[in-house]
């Protein structure tokens, strides 16, 4: 009885550490106008707002990948 409690409270823990590796985002920022990226081992997040050829233009947004797949992307151009 306690060999099986010992066992799934380290199935438990093993799972746990496993979730915070693969989902625990890092934050970095772009030196291209304000874009601020979000990654983790299994998606990545971007707030885009990126400054364009011509100085007037914006684009902003935010796009979302998973496990590589773009599954989200509300990006648009913006002018001043």
């Amino acid at each position: 009885m306690k060999r099986k409690r010992i066992i799934s409270m380290v199935i438990i823990a093993a799972a746990v550490i496993l979730g915070l590796i693969l989902f625990y985002p890092e934050k970095s920022y772009l030196t291209d106008g304000g874009t601020v990226e979000y990654r983790a081992l299994t998606h990545r997040v971007i707030d885009c707002h990126q400054m364009l050829d011509r100085e007037s233009e914006y684009l902003v947004g935010w796009s979302v990948s998973i496990l590589g797949v773009e599954v989200y992307n509300n990006t648009r151009v913006v002018t001043e």
